[in-house]
């Protein structure tokens, strides 16, 4: 689903579309990872930026995906300080 995604927000051009392949993309991945997997984070990503493309009502749910990117590479450096 999250390359349908990308082929639906960057092939068509389908926003709505994309973000509906996106959601389902983070719904099947978090039934076997944890939501702040680094795996997530190009889908949370692209969710943000589809929902910033949709003007200000959605501003607020885009910067909730933006933290969770940021919650990610935190976890991330911590892993990787500890190396």
């Amino acid at each position: 689903h999250s390359q349908l995604g990308n082929i639906c927000k960057e092939g068509f051009g389908d926003y709505d579309k994309a973000l509906e392949h996106y959601l389902i993309s983070i719904e099947i991945f978090c039934q076997h990872i944890s939501s702040i997997d680094r795996r997530l984070r190009n889908i949370y990503l692209s969710i943000a930026h589809i929902l910033l493309l949709h003007g200000d009502q959605h501003h607020q749910l885009s910067i909730e995906y933006f933290l969770r990117i940021l919650q990610i590479d935190q976890k991330s450096k911590k892993i990787n300080e500890k190396y």
